[in-house]
């Protein structure tokens, strides 16, 4: 199983595509051969990159899910809303199809963030904003999450 753990910040052309840095293409080599695919986050204005292999197993786990269930159906759209594959070029480049860089806000400076078994791809000043928002309260918000971990073996 994949788990992503380093952040890395990375330059985006006029065109949309990102250079991909040489700790990730060695860190993760296997992967990349098989691709990746990006999709709108469902929480936040950003991005998110799974390696083809990771996305393959969420989609096998949300194809169980009941087919004529109103709110499974609207789940799915929302959760695969803009997905498509990617792959790094030959000169180590993902191309961010425009249509997804305009719904992660995306501009020149973006910062991909692990998360588990993906990384979002964030506008960098978006992303400080962000962590900056979420780490005031840190404590009080996260309480019940932290406790979850203290049960977690």
């Amino acid at each position: 199983m994949f788990y992503s753990f380093e952040s890395y910040q990375c330059s985006m052309d006029n065109k949309g595509r990102i250079l991909v840095p040489a700790k990730f293409r060695k860190e993760n080599e296997t992967l990349i051969d098989d691709g990746f695919v990006i999709k709108r986050s469902v929480y936040f204005k950003c991005l998110e990159l799974f390696p083809l292999s990771e996305w393959k197993k969420q989609m096998e786990k949300l194809g169980k899910l009941n087919a004529f269930s109103r709110k499974n159906i609207e789940f799915l759209q929302a959760y695969t809303a803009g997905a498509k594959s990617v792959e790094l070029d030959k000169t180590n480049r993902i191309l961010i199809p425009k249509d997804l860089v305009t719904a992660g806000m995306l501009n020149k400076e973006v910062v991909m963030a692990p998360l588990g078994d993906r990384y979002q791809l964030w506008d960098k000043d978006a992303y400080e904003k962000h962590l900056n928002s979420i780490s005031s309260d840190f404590d009080d918000s996260y309480q019940d999450v932290i406790s979850q971990l203290d049960n977690i073996e």
